[in-house]
């Protein structure tokens, strides 16, 4: 076989260790092809030592780059993890106590999280920068809310995402022992999605009001005060718990403390993945705020701004 000069070891993909055991000679030919040795070139007294034969120009070099690495080394992690725990939703048992790993990913995708085939990387995604738990959140939610744009997260009676979401949070028959097809509120199973794929620690729940009660006991979760926006971050996680005493969870992006309204990126949100402001006197409703990550210093300044008028946003 050609030998394929480079400073490192070959790969042929992220899978591949790279070659190690193979050496060049710089006399060997075939067809005018620098050949690889099993063995150590050793020189010697035949009459091809003698010839003066250029070395061809070197051959593209196939070894992964680090974002390659990086991405593979991100979905491994994923594929293996092994969330236990698993809570109740509306005081009744799901009936599940561990969630199976190694659901097959949908087409065109290699993320195991992703059931419904969403390309692994979609042009035009705003990118955080660094590889950081909240990078991933960061730029997770811009991937879906573009994906969203396209349709692909919209209720229908079978979305393949949203049956993901269940997949990773619980399993997809317990969800529809609640309810049929996506039917079953799944905004907590959108979370514990996301965050998964994030590297986060999540809960296993379709309870979004867990996330309140249990996240912090659970999983090492930083409860921030709930009388003090100035400390809320964007991408933190919130519970909103409404006059109606039904809950919801979310990412926040953004609070109106004039108009008491905030601004949030998540998953059953009018039956879809949306970024919306919720309607007015939302931000009373906010429960608890909370994140287990580092936030980088870029991203580390309040997120008290100026919001557009609110809409109901329905979550159930």
């Amino acid at each position: 076989m050609p030998y394929i000069k480079a400073s490192v070891p070959q790969a042929l993909d992220v899978f591949d260790a790279g070659v190690v055991d193979v050496y060049s000679s710089p006399t060997v030919f075939v067809n005018y092809q620098q050949v690889a040795l099993w063995n150590a070139p050793q020189l010697g007294n035949s009459v091809l030592s003698s010839l003066n034969i250029p070395p061809p120009p070197p051959l593209q070099n196939y070894a992964p780059s680090v974002e390659q690495i990086n991405n593979y080394k991100a979905s491994a992690a994923v594929s293996q993890a092994d969330p236990t725990e698993i809570d109740n939703v509306d005081g009744g048992s799901i009936g599940v106590t561990k969630m199976d790993q190694g659901n097959p990913p949908g087409p065109n995708t290699s993320d195991p999280n992703d059931l419904g085939g969403n390309p692994d990387a979609a042009a035009g995604v705003p990118v955080a920068s660094g590889d950081s738990v909240f990078g991933r959140v960061e730029n997770l939610l811009n991937q879906c809310l573009q994906e969203a744009a396209g349709g692909a997260w919209k209720a229908n009676g079978n979305n393949q995402n949203i049956l993901g979401c269940y997949a990773q949070n619980g399993g997809v028959a317990a969800a529809q022992r609640l309810s049929p097809g996506d039917s079953t509120p799944w905004c907590a199973a959108f979370a514990g999605w996301l965050l998964k794929g994030a590297g986060a620690k999540a809960l296993v729940t379709f309870s979004a009001d867990s996330y309140r009660t249990s996240w912090v006991a659970k999983c090492g979760a930083t409860a921030l005060p709930i009388n003090d926006p100035s400390t809320w971050r964007r991408n933190d996680l919130v519970v909103h718990l409404d006059d109606r005493g039904n809950h919801h969870v979310t990412f926040i992006r953004g609070v109106d403390l004039q108009k008491q309204v905030y601004q949030a990126a998540g998953g059953n949100q009018s039956h879809n993945m949306t970024q919306c402001t919720f309607q007015a006197g939302s931000a009373r409703w906010i429960a608890f705020v909370g994140r287990v990550w580092d936030v980088p210093p870029e991203f580390d300044k309040p997120i008290i701004q100026s919001l557009p008028r609110g809409y109901k946003v329905p979550t159930r």
